[in-house]
């Protein structure tokens, strides 16, 4: 599964996506390129392990913030 993301803004030590539907994901600044400024589309891809229906589902609402 790939999801498209928006830098919204970089601070310090993370940078701040945005999904399409407007949900904000933070992720930290040393795990994407240097060369990223606000305006830029960014693509994430999620896959499976073994156990794929959870670690899925864990990993979504890790990034999206949901608490179950």
């Amino acid at each position: 599964m790939k999801i498209k993301l928006k830098v919204e803004r970089i601070e310090d030590k993370a940078v701040i996506l945005k999904t399409e539907d407007d949900v904000s994901i933070v992720w930290p600044k040393n795990k994407l390129p240097d060369e990223l400024e606000p305006g830029t589309d960014v693509y994430v891809e999620i896959s499976l392990s073994e156990n794929k229906d959870e670690t899925a589902k864990k990993i979504l609402n890790e990034l999206l913030n949901i608490n179950e």
